[in-house]
């Protein structure tokens, strides 16, 4: 619309056990959760403008292990 070129990313944590209460999510349930909200919302997943301008980036914390966090 501006002629600014960007991309908007959701970034999702797979087997995060620190959330109270939750049992940790896996990649499965992230897609169902995103598959439901773009049904809610009348996204086509099929839409080229989602496919170019819409990113999913998945991190395991457990890949994560390794760093000492403060």
């Amino acid at each position: 619309m501006n002629g600014v070129d960007a991309v908007l990313v959701f970034v999702y944590f797979l087997g995060d056990t620190t959330v109270s209460g939750e049992k940790p999510v896996t990649r499965e349930g992230w897609q169902a959760a995103i598959s439901l909200a773009n049904e809610h919302l009348g996204l086509r997943t099929s839409s080229p403008w989602l496919g170019d301008n819409v990113a999913h980036v998945f991190i395991d914390v457990n890949d994560l292990r390794h760093i000492e966090w403060p």
